[in-house]
């Protein structure tokens, strides 16, 4: 009954028993009042009342399709595991075996064979001519701590080796547990006092990123360390990324800056301007900021950018003293290092804002998640 109950046919099956129900109820009471009315022959009333419980069954059957029809496939069939789920499962299972004759053994045996437990695993994921799952061995390899593929270091030490093993094989748990319920498990909520410590990391970074340095990971007016470093960059792994990049680009920033600046100096000596002052790096300036020289002449010194350029003696042309250098900031702009430095400008102003942006997200969130090496001890 079950069975037939929660087959995709099911309805049709029960309406046709119902229909047919019910037509013979209507032939037996039809038989039975016209007997009755006709003769008065004793199987009248029988009839009439074998046809009112036939109706009822009818009834009843139709109250069967009704619910096959609405609930038709409620019965939970119980789920397949995919192939994958059912690889991780072996992988886990022959960890767990490992992991039982430890205590026989011994620790170097045992970390031994979950050496060759791993190198096994990652060939079948990713290597092999037919790979299990190359799309998840990126994942797999990538260092919690920093992000970075392939830049786990070796074990030292049986603490060592233990926390690299509880991290894959936490990995290959959650990953199979993602697998099984179709739902992305939500990381742990960090403590107050360690999503405090994040915070004011978040806060000391900002100066380098206004001021165009590459950044340093500690609270304000503190110096950094390895250990802090790497739980910012274990929690915010996105951020870290984008820290990486603006390093690379603070460095491209300072060698297009250079350029320019040796560039102007040329020009500085082929044109035979004397003068005084850092006239190459107010140059430098003024393209970067696509700014014109702002002159002032004060007590015989002709001014710009709060540096003097110029001694000014009676009878001297001031706008003639000006020009060469006017035409040479308008050359530099124009020039192939003056645009480069504007490229690379253009795309660190981008990068600060958007990592400022970042930054000052994670100063106000009320629940930081995820795991680091400072949040287990």
């Amino acid at each position: 009954m079950n069975r037939l109950l929660h087959r995709p046919d099911a309805w049709v099956f029960w309406t046709a028993i119902g229909t047919g129900l019910f037509a013979a109820a209507a032939i037996l009471v039809a038989i039975g009042v016209a007997q009755k009315s006709s003769t008065a022959s004793v199987w009248s009333q029988p009839l009439v009342d074998v046809g009112v419980v036939v109706c009822a069954a009818g009834i009843a059957v139709y109250a069967l399709a009704f619910r096959a029809y609405f609930g038709g496939g409620s019965e939970k069939v119980p789920r397949e595991p995919s192939p994958l789920e059912r690889w991780i499962q072996r992988q886990l299972d022959a960890a767990a075996t490992i992991g039982r004759d430890r205590h026989v053994q011994g620790d170097k045996w045992c970390f031994e064979k979950m050496g060759q437990w791993e190198l096994a695993l990652v060939n079948e994921m990713a290597l092999n001519e037919e790979p299990t799952a190359p799309g998840l061995v990126d994942a797999y390899r990538r260092n919690p701590l920093t992000e970075l593929i392939d830049a786990i270091p070796p074990p030292h030490g049986t603490k060592e080796y233990d926390d690299y093993y509880r991290r894959r094989l936490d990995w290959l748990e959650k990953k199979l547990r993602e697998l099984q319920t179709g739902k992305v498990e939500p990381e742990p909520e960090v403590s107050a006092e360690h999503r405090k410590e994040l915070q004011s990391i978040a806060e000391g970074v900002e100066p380098y990123i206004k001021i165009g340095r590459p950044a340093r990971y500690h609270p304000p007016a503190e110096n950094g360390s390895v250990p802090v470093m790497q739980s910012f960059r274990a929690h915010f792994p996105a951020v870290a990324r984008m820290l990486d990049e603006w390093a690379e680009l603070v460095t491209e920033m300072e060698a297009a800056q250079k350029a320019l600046r040796e560039w102007v100096q040329a020009e500085v000596e082929s044109r035979s301007i004397d003068h005084f002052g850092p006239l190459p790096d107010l140059v430098r300036d003024a393209v970067e900021h696509g700014n014109l020289f702002a002159w002032s002449e004060t007590s015989g010194f002709l001014w710009t950018g709060g540096s003097v350029i110029f001694v000014v003696d009676p009878g001297d042309d001031i706008e003639a003293m000006k020009k060469p250098v006017d035409d040479l900031l308008v050359d530099a702009a124009v020039s192939e290092p003056g645009g480069e430095l504007v490229k690379v400008l253009i795309r660190v102003e981008d990068a600060r804002r958007q990592i400022l942006e970042q930054l000052e997200r994670i100063r106000h969130m009320h629940v930081i998640r995820g795991r680091c090496e400072l949040c287990a001890s």
